[in-house]
């Protein structure tokens, strides 16, 4: 019997390759996100924690209260820095979340074809047997009309 064989099995490979490094990458595209949620949460504790530890007597040195408005300002920057980097993860995630299932629509329909292939091998293989069956049957035929 025939062995079957596929002729797009160097691209069936490439693309199963291609699903495997896009799953690599969103998993790390996740963590990325993941950090950057992170650190935008500590940079909003930060600024919160130093909006409540604000001086609470009458009497307050300027030097104070400017150092105090000085670190709420760069924790405010701070913020808005992790949440600009916290949306560049979340858009670069979806990204490549998008070529994920790009990859892995492009497998499937190698897959499928290869499946069609396996069947159109499979009926070619049936219809030689089924020749050669009758091929024998009618040998038997003639040889046992001719005896």
């Amino acid at each position: 019997m025939r062995k079957f064989r596929f002729a797009l099995e160097g691209i069936e490979r490439l693309r199963a390759r291609d699903v495997r490094t896009h799953e690599v990458e969103l998993a790390k595209t996740r963590d990325a996100l993941a950090e950057a949620e992170r650190a935008r949460e500590g940079a909003a504790t930060a600024l919160r924690r130093s909006v409540t530890l604000a001086p609470t007597g009458t009497v307050v040195h300027v030097r104070h209260l400017l150092e105090l408005d000085a670190e709420r300002r760069r924790l405010t920057g701070e913020l808005l820095r992790e949440e600009t980097r916290l949306e560049g993860s979340g858009q670069a995630m979806e990204s490549e979340r998008m070529r994920l299932l790009e990859a892995r629509r492009g497998a499937r329909a190698v897959e499928m074809l290869r499946g069609r292939r396996y069947l159109e091998f499979l009926q070619a293989v049936r219809h030689e047997e089924q020749q050669m069956t009758d091929e024998v049957a009618a040998r038997i035929v003639r040889e046992s009309r001719a005896a």
